[in-house]
């Protein structure tokens, strides 16, 4: 084999090796994930809002497939609930191994900081990963511990007026993918919602053609009708 058919090669190598990691793995994603949330990670009474899946609520937060948008959801208490760290339970919604706790980043006016993040794997399906963001973690809970679906995991901490968010994030060959919280959630979970007056789990997930559509608005007039319908499902 010569230099040239060599090199050839080398290159068809290369690129066949870059398509699997940029394309192959999206099409090993399931279009339809496992129902790995059997319990509810948060006392749904006291929340009044929550942000819809591809949001231009808080941050950009997406993944390897998308961008420029937010791919989890806020759940933001009610007025009479908000402002603490402990009075809103948290709670794992499946069962399985707590892989992180971390600090976050946000930081109060007193200079601590607001909560922690807690990842755990699900062992109902390891390849997915449930993170709940600005938790007052309780307990003696640790990295490596297992965990049951409905344990206690701690309190929103809801300080200066936070709010408290959940994602769901898929991982396979390096790659990763963010579903929605409620694409996750079996229907005994999602009947909690229905009573609350959303119907419909597309009624809080915004489509990729709709947000591929739609002029990114961080930051946008909460108070702007068309900014709160595509941002935010109120609860009744």
């Amino acid at each position: 084999m010569n230099r040239k058919t060599k090199a050839f090669f080398i290159l068809l190598g290369v690129l066949a090796g870059l398509m699997f990691i940029t394309v192959f793995p999206m099409s090993l994603f399931p279009q339809v994930p496992p129902r790995i949330c059997t319990s509810d990670f948060i006392e749904l009474d006291k929340i009044e809002w929550i942000s819809k899946f591809r949001s231009y609520m808080g941050h950009d937060f997406s993944d390897l497939f998308e961008h420029d948008r937010s791919m989890k959801h806020y759940f933001n208490p009610k007025s009479e609930y908000g402002y603490t760290n402990d009075n809103i339970s948290i709670y794992s919604p499946t069962d399985g191994i707590i892989v992180t706790i971390e600090y976050e980043s946000h930081q109060l006016q007193t200079g601590e900081i607001r909560g922690k993040h807690v990842i755990i794997m699900s062992l109902l399906n390891p390849m997915f990963f449930v993170t709940l963001f600005h938790v007052n973690v309780q307990g003696n809970l640790n990295v490596g511990m297992i965990i049951s679906s409905g344990d206690l995991v701690g309190y929103a901490d809801c300080r200066e007026g936070g709010n408290v968010d959940v994602a769901i994030q898929c991982q396979i060959l390096g790659s990763y993918k963010y579903y929605s919280y409620f694409d996750v959630m079996t229907d005994d979970v999602f009947s909690s919602y229905q009573t609350r007056g959303l119907q419909n789990r597309s009624a809080i997930i915004n489509s990729k053609a709709l947000a591929d559509s739609v002029l990114p608005m961080w930051g946008g007039d909460y108070s702007s009708p068309e900014y709160a319908s595509y941002n935010i499902f109120t609860l009744t």
